[in-house]
């Protein structure tokens, strides 16, 4: 599992291709981290503990959702008992909903309970245990590819905005990646692209835009200046998304 540690403008990206559908595999899962430098001491030990945390939730996730069907059929399950002792079992003044109310409520105490004890089954925590002590094993590795990536963007940032949005609307230039690295870069743009897709759905949604063509060029200029000036999302890392 590759693991890419990218700092721009000193607010770190961590990207990964963590297959949590290998849970319950017998392999012993592996690491390998790449950043521009190695890191050590406090930034080492937040890296980790964010990874590991990050691990901790895709893990109970993917286990929750494998489960989500049965969840469901047993927790409709205890309703209709529940809610038919009711019926039979209590007389009371307000037929029906009574049931209904005290159905609903032991149904939903249920899927609460099996929820948890999905998550903590004991295939779950042991393999979540050994991605986790995968990080700690990993191995890490300085890559000359995030550190180009990385003084890339510092290059855009020397850009003043109307700078940048006058490169953005005539064209960037594509990021020329060094010699031997092309593989490496593959897995690194598809990563960022789902990283983007998730975090920066404003951004990806006028980078499109940008990429069909057919717009005015004020009015695209305008678009990313005030998207900039209300902070609706960074136009740099629109800029360093377009040239990848």
């Amino acid at each position: 599992m590759t693991v890419f540690h990218l700092v721009l403008d000193g607010e770190a990206i961590d990207l990964s291709d963590i297959d949590i559908k290998g849970y319950g595999s017998a392999e012993d899962p592996a690491f390998h981290i790449y950043s521009s430098y190695l890191l050590s001491g406090r930034e080492e030990e937040e890296f980790t503990a964010g990874l590991k945390q990050k691990i901790s939730k895709m893990v109970d996730h993917y286990v929750q959702e494998k489960r989500y069907t049965v969840r469901l059929l047993l927790s409709s399950l205890v309703f209709l008992i529940v809610y038919f002792i009711g019926t039979l079992a209590v007389r009371d003044p307000f037929p029906i909903l009574d049931e209904i109310i005290i159905a609903l409520a032991a149904s939903a105490v249920f899927w609460r309970y099996m929820k948890k004890r999905d998550t903590r089954q004991i295939m779950a925590t042991d393999y979540k245990k050994r991605l986790q002590k995968a990080v700690d094993d990993a191995l890490e590795e300085e890559s000359l590819l995030l550190g180009r990536l990385e003084s890339f963007y510092s290059d855009l940032k020397k850009l003043s905005p109307v700078e940048l949005t006058d490169r953005i609307v005539s064209g960037l230039d594509g990021f020329p990646v060094p010699f031997g690295e092309e593989d490496m870069y593959h897995l690194f743009s598809r990563l960022f692209s789902s990283h983007m897709a998730k975090e920066e759905k404003a951004l990806v949604s006028d980078m499109q835009d940008l990429k069909k063509g057919g717009y005015d060029p004020k009015s695209m200029r305008n678009r990313l200046l005030k998207a900039y000036g209300t902070g609706r999302y960074d136009i740099y890392l629109l800029a360093f998304y377009l040239s990848l």
